[in-house]
C-alpha cells in the first residue's frame, strides 16, 4: 500500500508534474538587456569589443532548448515527496482509472 514515510500518510497522493522550457529573447531585447546588465554602452573600446563579441556568440534564429518534464509525488498532509510509490507508478494508475 502506497504511504508517506515521513508521516505515514495513506490513500490518495499528489502528483507533481513540472514542464520548463528555456526560449531565448529576441535579439533587440538581448542587445539591451546585456548593455544594462554589463554596464557597457558608454561608446568606449571596451563596448565595441562586448558588441563584437555579443552578436559573434547570439544566434536569434536559433530555437528553444528541447523541453524537460520531471515527475514527482507529494503527500497532502505534510507536503513531502519522500512516499512509498513511484510518480510513473501513480501516472498509470490515475491513466488506467480514466479509461476503464
Amino acid at each position: 500500500m502506497t504511504h508517506c514515510y515521513n508521516c505515514g500518510h495513506t490513500g490518495t497522493f499528489v502528483l507533481l508534474v513540472q514542464f520548463a522550457l528555456a526560449v531565448p529573447s529576441p535579439a533587440g531585447d538581448h542587445d539591451a538587456e546585456s548593455s544594462a546588465a554589463t554596464g557597457v554602452g558608454d561608446g568606449t573600446v571596451a563596448d565595441s569589443a562586448a558588441d563584437a563579441d555579443r552578436h559573434a556568440t547570439a544566434d536569434p534564429r536559433r530555437p528553444a532548448s528541447s523541453p524537460g518534464l520531471s515527475l514527482a509525488v507529494q503527500c497532502p498532509a505534510c507536503d513531502s515527496t519522500d512516499v512509498g510509490v513511484e510518480a510513473s507508478d501513480l501516472l498509470a494508475r490515475y491513466r488506467s482509472s480514466t479509461t476503464s
